[in-house]
């Protein structure tokens, strides 16, 4: 019996697909091609909260990076210790991460409206509260807060443009929509740097005040999204409280571990392995309650049954990886390596970050022309792994054409991804289930950037350590100059102090060591690409529908079809 795609309705047999080719192919000859869909200009409203949503995603993704290089200058504003510090950025992302889930699911009941402007009030008061921190415990606090702000501005954002735009469209402007993306990024970095030179680092906070007040002003008026009508209690019910309990608890306590692992605690501490294992557990636990008791299942699990949905999870999970880990230790091959100052060194990772919105835009719109995504995805992957392959040849004397050349291959790769992964998902899945698998996307990336961090700590650590010990005992680094794993992070500044030959020498050894984690992201590279293989060429030219649709009001002439 011949069996078809619940999706596309495309027949399995190679005999009758073969003959709808030939005769499609014939037909063509003397078919017009204006007979493709024709897409409306979009109203003035569309615009409007379109740009809203993009300006929530930049302030978003911008404060996820700014601490991070403003940190030196935070620590000795507080006075913090070692471990307080480290919780200001992480906590933030722990945050973020364990909460894409949870409104992924409460956006389904309580409406994505309200959700966002919820998440961002969140973000705004937070933001009020970090900037006037008196102490590090107060700022941890509030940087909690910013991050489950944060985590709603990610996963119900790139839920919406699902109920703006068509799965046709969706290429383009989430392509555009990651144009926002790549700015805050790019802005997190240099203001980050700047901030950390001028030891204002409350400035980090009070710029995100003019920038949220106006986007929840432009996601109130402008965000038209249909919403149906149903008492608290009715929505109440609908939500699966126990799997929240469940899978919250769950990936606190993994990310606590994977996050905590070689910072705070060693990776072979009872406390390190304990939480991972105790998270695991109940991530299996969360699964098996979600298949088997649930009535009202928090993420249905038939989002991943099809092998071009797991496929981009895979890429979202390994994308977030290998970006994050790139971003996060790639600058310590310019402080060290290179010499360069903080903000030097900020500037010169940029070329991995700028040519991400260029082709995440040339992605989403050779998508939405051909409307398929597998092959793109599979090249996108090719672009990633050749990239990082070649970042392994970076050396203490490479010259600035490698330095910034190589970070070109692979950022042309990471930003067709951005859309290629999330039209993936979508294109694979039933309307009803596209806004819960859709925050997955978001959710699995930033799981990723957290074990990109992690496992690549793991990688440096251990690197750092063989090539100190061997300099060591070759006498070319002496007793009193050996800088521990833990003072990796810091050789920039504390190498200052040493013999010129001796900092010779760490310069090369940071080089070598930053070398040995661009292979692991090499190899996860080639990973997915070999994943992305997997995946079934859907179409994504079929009508869709959501439940809390963008209501179009005025239009205006956008010169398209």
């Amino acid at each position: 019996m011949e069996k078809r795609d619940p999706i596309n309705g495309e027949s399995t047999s190679q005999e009758q697909l073969a003959s709808v080719v030939l005769t499609t192919s014939l037909s063509e000859e003397h078919i017009s091609t204006n007979h493709e869909p024709q897409v409306p200009g979009k109203s003035l409203s569309f615009i409007l909260a379109f740009a809203s949503l993009m300006a929530t995603n930049f302030i978003s993704i911008m404060d996820t990076v700014i601490v991070a290089t403003a940190l030196p200058a935070i620590a000795h504003g507080l006075n913090a210790r070692s471990n307080e510090a480290y919780w200001a950025g992480s906590g933030f992302l722990f945050a973020q991460a364990v909460s894409q889930p949870l409104y992924g699911t409460l956006s389904t009941v309580f409406g994505r409206k309200d959700c966002l402007l919820f998440a961002m009030a969140i973000f705004t008061v937070a933001s009020i509260f970090c900037a006037t921190a008196q102490s590090m415990s107060w700022l941890i606090t509030a940087r909690v807060f910013q991050g489950l702000g944060s985590g709603g501005i990610n996963a119900v954002g790139s839920i919406i443009v699902t109920d703006m735009v068509s799965l046709r469209e969706r290429g383009k402007y989430i392509g555009i929509l990651s144009v926002a993306s790549a700015l805050g990024l790019i802005s997190g970095i240099l203001i980050g740097a700047v901030v950390a030179g001028l030891s204002t680092w409350r400035l980090i906070f009070y710029i995100n005040l003019p920038l949220c007040v106006p986007s929840i002003a432009g996601i109130y008026f402008f965000m038209n999204l249909k919403s149906e009508l149903q008492s608290v209690r009715e929505r109440l019910r609908q939500v699966d409280w126990t799997g929240m309990l469940i899978l919250t608890a769950s990936l606190i306590s993994l990310l606590y571990g994977v996050t905590s692992g070689g910072v705070l605690q060693p990776w072979d501490s009872a406390v390190v392995i304990f939480t991972i294992v105790i998270g695991t557990c109940g991530i299996t636990c969360f699964l098996l309650y979600e298949a088997y008791f649930a009535k009202e299942p928090m993420i249905p699990l038939r989002i991943f049954s099809s092998r071009t949905a797991g496929a981009a999870y895979i890429s979202s999970f390994i994308l977030g990886f290998v970006l994050w880990a790139m971003q996060y230790y790639l600058i310590l091959y310019f402080l060290v390596a290179q010499s360069r100052s903080l903000l030097a060194s900020g500037i010169s990772i940029l070329p991995g970050t700028v040519f991400v919105p260029l082709t995440a835009i040339a992605g989403g719109l050779i998508i939405t022309k051909l409307q398929r995504f597998r092959s793109v995805n599979s090249i996108a992957w090719v672009f990633m792994t050749v990239g990082f392959s070649l970042m392994t040849q970076l050396r203490v004397e490479s010259s600035k054409a490698r330095q910034y050349g190589f970070q070109v291959i692979y950022a042309i790769g990471g930003g067709v991804l951005f859309p290629g992964r999330t039209c993936a998902v979508q294109a694979s899945q039933m309307d009803v289930d596209v806004p819960m698998a859709t925050a997955m996307v978001s959710f699995l990336t930033s799981l990723g950037e957290s074990f990109g961090v992690g496992i690549g700590g793991v990688v440096f650590q251990n690197e750092w350590n063989r090539h100190v010990e061997r300099a060591t005992l070759s006498q070319i680094i002496a007793p009193e100059f050996v800088l521990s794993y833990k003072q990796a992070e810091q050789a920039a500044s504390l190498i200052k102090f040493f013999p010129t030959h001796i900092q010779n020498v760490y310069r090369v050894i940071m080089a070598d060591v930053i070398d040995v984690l661009f292979i692991v992201l090499a190899v996860f590279s080639g990973a997915a690409f070999l994943a992305s293989l997997v995946s079934r060429n859907l179409s994504m030219d079929r009508e869709t529908k959501s439940n809390q649709q963008f209501q179009e009001k005025k239009r205006i002439d956008t010169g398209g079809p």
